[in-house]
């Protein structure tokens, strides 16, 4: 056995996958960025880096989203991300 498990690569792939979807959003690939922070999200729900980068889509959005981009970044916060005062300006927008 070379001592890499099945776990360990989804745990790999798990934490790929946000920085895959900033490079995909930056790129202008604002769909597939949500896509890749959605799957890191339903691979590990408690995942805070998807939540907050997921928050940070649906606020920058057009139109925003804010009723999602909050929910996103209250669960990031309350799993242990620190809190953004830019993403919560944001966030107190109308």
């Amino acid at each position: 056995e070379d001592g890499i498990r099945d776990r360990d690569v989804t745990g790999v792939q798990t934490c790929a996958l946000p920085i895959f979807g900033l490079a995909l959003a930056q790129k202008g690939q604002r769909e597939a960025a949500e896509a890749a922070f959605r799957k890191a999200i339903q691979i590990a729900p408690g995942y805070a880096v998807a939540h907050y980068n997921l928050a940070v889509y649906y606020a920058t959005q057009q139109p925003p989203t804010r009723e999602l981009a909050r929910w996103h970044y209250q669960k990031a916060v309350s799993v242990g991300h620190p809190k953004s005062d830019e993403l919560e300006k944001l966030l107190a927008r109308n």
